[in-house]
């Protein structure tokens, strides 16, 4: 299998950060931190930090 090639595979966590933000228009939003890794050499591909209620997701 070529379960040995780099980024053949990615993983994707998310996490709700343990911080709140106020934004410019005044609310108070607490923003999600993605994070994509190769398992296979630990590398941090991408990193993304989203707002939840911009994106239409549920919350954690």
């Amino acid at each position: 299998m070529d379960s040995y090639i780099p980024l053949r595979r990615i993983e994707v966590d998310r996490t709700q950060l343990d911080i709140v933000v106020i934004r410019d228009d005044g609310t108070i939003a607490a923003p999600q931190l993605t994070v994509f890794v190769d398992p296979l050499t630990k590398a941090i591909t991408h990193t993304a930090i989203t707002f939840p209620e911009d994106t239409g997701e549920d919350e954690p």
